[in-house]
């Protein structure tokens, strides 16, 4: 049988200590590193410049970058600049969607896959008026009231509409909006010499 020593409470009261304020240095650096990066990223903003080829293309996705006077080495890793990367989204357009359905007099139940009512606290009237309204569709329900409807388009079924030569390649792709890009704060690291 083996007899195990405890460990003393001052011991366990030193390692706690020790934790906790490890856990404070972590949290600070990251509050510091947010702070940093923020400013950073405003600066690369205003001070940077979207890399273009020969031909005027942009390089890198239209990447904002910034290089320094003289790189920095930390640690073992050498940084020559700073970017902001670029990130593009494509949106579909519901509200869009949902008017061209209508102008091709599609059913509104091929191409909505949910609708969701959310109702006012205390509204007795209102739902009375939901058991009238039950399973139509959001253009059905009446706006008179201080009810939240959300429609859910189903983007399928507009490219099947488009395969079954209802809409065509033009009126689809206008349904597809890129959004505003983003941009992500990331430093330039050179290669080692």
């Amino acid at each position: 049988m083996t007899i195990r020593k405890r460990r003393s409470t001052a011991d366990i009261g030193h390692t706690f200590q020790r934790f906790l304020f490890q856990r404070e240095v972590a949290a600070t650096a990251t509050k510091e590193k947010e702070k940093a990066a923020k400013d950073l990223r405003k600066f690369t903003r205003e001070n940077g410049a979207v890399r273009l080829d020969e031909y005027d293309n942009e390089v890198n996705g239209g990447n904002i970058e910034y290089a320094l006077d003289a790189p920095i080495q930390v640690g073992d890793k050498v940084f020559a600049g700073m970017e902001l990367r670029k990130s593009r989204q494509i949106d579909f357009d519901e509200e869009a969607a949902l008017a061209l359905a209508k102008k091709k007099k599609v059913d509104l139940s091929d191409v909505v896959s949910s609708v969701t009512i959310t109702l006012p606290y205390n509204s007795f009237k209102m739902l009375e008026r939901v058991a009238i309204y039950e399973g139509a569709s959001a253009v059905d329900w009446p706006m008179d009231y201080d009810a939240e409807v959300t429609t859910v388009v189903n983007q399928d079924a507009f490219y099947v509409l488009n395969q079954q030569g209802k809409i065509n390649d033009e009126e689809l792709d206008s349904l597809l909006v890129e959004a505003e890009p983003k941009y992500a704060f990331w430093p330039i690291e050179r290669a080692a010499e």
